[in-house]
């Protein structure tokens, strides 16, 4: 489609979703309401214009993604996401958020494979130093401990199955690290599981609670054992 013909089509989109919002407030007038509590019509009827504009650019171009083609039944549909600006803002502002968590998410993602083979190379070492497994784990840790988080707030169900993923790479090569690293290990566990458990995310729960099984069974140091068994009692609890 040419520039000029988009441009054009775009503001009759608008023009449209203000008439729509002029219309709602017109019809809360005339029903006794008021779009704005408190407001004088002198100042809600040209926002209610310009939300009404903006929502019909919001409602047709970002989440109806509308065939502008039939371009009767694209202006009508502009009209009402004008009339109805209140939902359409809400449903717009939705999607903006879920679309920054989504964002944000796979940053985390990257940062978590990136220091889980961080920890992986140090410990194939002949002989990783337990200060340099410690950095390694808890920059693991703080990684996916943020990943946790922020994936809470991603919808899309195939990106996040590809989060729980790194989460459970990232938390496969912490265990890996208990023998050189047992406390860090531990503590690190424990961070990522109470971040799970806080966000409803089951599975990384179980994940770290079976990390921490793993650990406490497979452990000849008693300390490390019992500090694996004090962290798995803990996140059940919660």
């Amino acid at each position: 489609m040419p520039p000029d013909t988009q441009s054009k089509l775009i503001t009759l989109v608008a023009i449209f979703g203000a008439i729509g919002g002029f219309l709602a407030w017109l019809l809360m007038a005339t029903t006794g309401g008021s779009l704005f509590s408190g407001w004088s019509w002198y100042a809600t009827v040209p926002t209610a214009i310009l939300f009404g504009a903006a929502a019909a650019g919001i409602g047709v171009y970002v989440l109806a993604n509308t065939d502008m083609s039939n371009l009767g039944r694209g202006l009508f549909f502009a009209l009402l996401c004008g009339i109805f600006f209140k939902p359409v803002m809400q449903a717009g502002y939705g999607f903006v958020v879920s679309a920054v968590s989504q964002a944000q998410a796979q940053s985390s993602a990257s940062a978590v494979q990136g220091a889980s083979q961080d920890l992986a190379s140090a410990l194939k070492s002949p002989q990783p130093a337990r200060s340099q497994v410690t950095t390694q784990v808890q920059k693991t840790s703080d990684a996916t401990t943020t990943l946790v988080q922020q994936a809470a707030g991603v919808s899309d169900p195939d990106l996040k199955q590809k989060l729980n993923s790194r989460s459970a790479a990232a938390i496969e090569n912490i265990t890996a690290a208990a023998p050189t690293a047992p406390q860090a290990s531990v503590d690190s566990l424990l961070q990522i599981g109470d971040a799970a458990k806080k966000s409803g995310n089951t599975k990384v729960t179980l994940n770290v609670l079976s990390a921490l099984t793993r650990i406490e069974a497979n452990t000849k140091d008693a300390t490390s054992a019992a500090a694996a068994n004090r962290a798995a009692a803990e996140l059940r609890s919660q």
